[in-house]
């Protein structure tokens, strides 16, 4: 039988907002009994997935994840590629699944107590003698990384639910933050206590620069990296809603606009509305499979002659059900992935960007290229190898494998 998998990285509300006079064109989506209203201009296509979710006891970094049903927004680009990144992502999980997956049942635990005793959210962002803001604010689905900074956190509240929004920047480095690092975030719970919904939307900041100078000087950082943690902080909680793309208001819009018990579109927001969007057909997303867990590569370039990696580098691949992560050498990237039996592929990857010797930065080239081109894959007992086919630099065309160990 043919297997397809599609995983999507998926790598931060007011009471009584209403949608900003631009957003007055607007769709409604019903799902089951959930319904919600986006402006036309956030996105195209709306892509319901069902997923069957991982068994309890698998490893993935971030840990697995129980049934969900997940509504994608994308643009028309993305709608016909389908290893493409959302714009944003709606999750919605039944708490009766989180007894199996303790990581969800802690933090649905969290987000609970902090809407029952409702503490000053400011505490969340002080900067503590370990460079880090914690404790970290309540977030599903798990990342595989630290929650660095937050910034804008309030409480939300409706007849249908309650929650949280603020703004995250997730990191597996020391590294200076830049505008495409934040992330929009609602993490709630319908009245009835049933249903846990979560939201991640990658924003970019007009605060923070697009690129890390080649001359950044990282010891001066490391130097003052507390003081740049609360600068930082200020600077995003400084910002206002148009500073931020999309915009904080048509986010906050879409998150006021969510109703459980819904039965049609008059579930919706009481906003003028145009024609209810079909949604794209229902798809069930496997597991990751024989594919799922870190990787370490070993060798690398022609399957005849592979080249041994750097001794000062670890590049590695780690698939998750929402995507790939991994070390490139001198860098974190990140991004999706696609397979249909031994055909592989990586799309939207991306990465930091630090700078380090021209040799490791050469050979991370050379892996993130390779990754891109990727085309057929194996595994094999704690073996896997990816074929490639990539661009050089004189633009002709070469082939060539990447060889992994498992761990």
């Amino acid at each position: 039988m043919k297997r397809t998998l599609t995983a999507l990285f998926g790598l931060a509300l007011l009471v009584g907002f209403s949608l900003p006079a631009a957003a007055q064109d607007t769709h409604t989506l019903t799902h089951d009994d959930f319904s919600l209203t986006y402006a036309a201009t956030l996105a195209t296509t709306v892509r319901v997935v069902n997923a069957p979710g991982d068994a309890p006891d698998v490893v993935y970094p971030g840990g697995p994840v129980p049934p969900h049903t997940r509504i994608d927004f994308l643009s028309d680009a993305q709608a016909t590629d389908p290893s493409a990144l959302p714009l944003a992502t709606v999750y919605l999980f039944d708490t009766v699944d989180f007894a199996a997956y303790p990581q969800f049942t802690a933090q649905a635990d969290a987000l609970r107590t902090l809407l029952a005793t409702r503490p000053d959210l400011a505490q969340f962002m002080t900067i503590n003698a370990d460079m880090n803001q914690n404790p970290e604010l309540p977030y599903l689905p798990t990342a595989n990384a630290a929650q660095a900074l937050r910034a804008q956190p309030i409480y939300v509240g409706s007849g249908s639910l309650s929650g949280i929004r603020y703004l995250a920047i997730y990191s597996q480095d020391a590294s200076p933050f830049t505008s495409d690092r934040v992330q929009y975030t609602f993490q709630g719970v319908s009245a009835d206590g049933t249903r846990y919904i979560a939201v991640t939307i990658p924003i970019s900041a007009a605060v923070l620069p697009t690129d890390i100078p080649a001359d950044f000087d990282y010891n001066a950082f490391n130097a003052n990296m507390t003081t740049y943690f609360a600068e930082t902080t200020a600077a995003l909680n400084e910002s206002a809603p148009s500073d931020f793309a999309p915009s904080l208001d048509a986010l906050d819009a879409l998150i006021t606009s969510f109703q459980f018990g819904a039965t049609g579109a008059a579930g919706g927001a009481a906003n003028t509305m145009t024609e209810t969007p079909m949604p794209q057909p229902t798809e069930t997303v496997a597991s990751a499979g024989a594919l799922a867990g870190t990787w370490t590569l070993t060798g690398l370039g022609d399957p005849a002659a592979l080249r041994v990696p750097l001794a000062e580098t670890t590049p590695t691949l780690i698939f998750e059900p929402n995507g790939v992560t991994g070390n490139s050498g001198c860098n974190r990237f990140f991004g999706g992935f696609a397979f249909t039996d031994d055909t592989i592929t990586f799309a939207a990857l991306g990465s930091t960007r630090l700078a380090c010797d021209p040799t490791i930065m050469e050979l991370e080239a050379e892996f993130l290229t390779a990754l891109a081109g990727a085309t057929n894959f194996s595994v094999s007992g704690d073996t896997l190898t990816i074929t490639y086919s990539a661009e050089t630099r004189e633009g002709g065309t070469t082939t060539g494998a990447l060889v992994f160990m498992r761990g």
